[in-house]
């Protein structure tokens, strides 16, 4: 009977795992490389794949609350750092009212609040390192 409740437990376990790794999104780390490596001036759509027809470009210190405002189910990232991080924006991505992945990139310039773009207005400008 012990062995049972162990396997229980372990199989539990699991499912809760399993749960939460469908439940939370990942940052989409392929765009984020591909946007690192870009210079000036961005159309996210040579960069981004996938089924997306808006992005939110979320600046920083935005709090949770204002991303769930503009529809951004903010309990399912599993990086939420842009509520207090200052050299980076958020690019949260749409499938009509289904948000559909995230990615980080170096801030941005012309965006100075949190805004929403469809697919072909989606051009940014990339902030150039000043000179030391």
């Amino acid at each position: 009977m012990k062995v049972q409740w162990w396997l229980i437990g372990a199989v539990m376990l699991l499912v809760v795992g399993a749960g939460y790794n469908v439940y939370k999104i990942k940052e989409d780390t392929t765009s984020a490389t591909q946007l690192a490596a870009a210079t000036d001036r961005i159309k996210l759509a040579d960069y981004v794949s996938g089924e997306w027809d808006e992005v939110v470009i979320v600046t920083p210190y935005t709090s949770e609350q204002e991303m769930r405002a503009v529809g951004i189910p903010a309990t399912r990232l599993r990086d939420t750092s842009i509520t207090y991080l200052d050299d980076r924006v958020l690019l949260a991505f749409f499938e009509g009212d289904t948000f559909t992945k995230y990615s980080y990139m170096q801030r941005v310039s012309g965006i100075p609040h949190t805004t929403r773009f469809t697919r072909a207005e989606a051009i940014v400008h990339k902030n150039n390192p000043s000179p030391k």
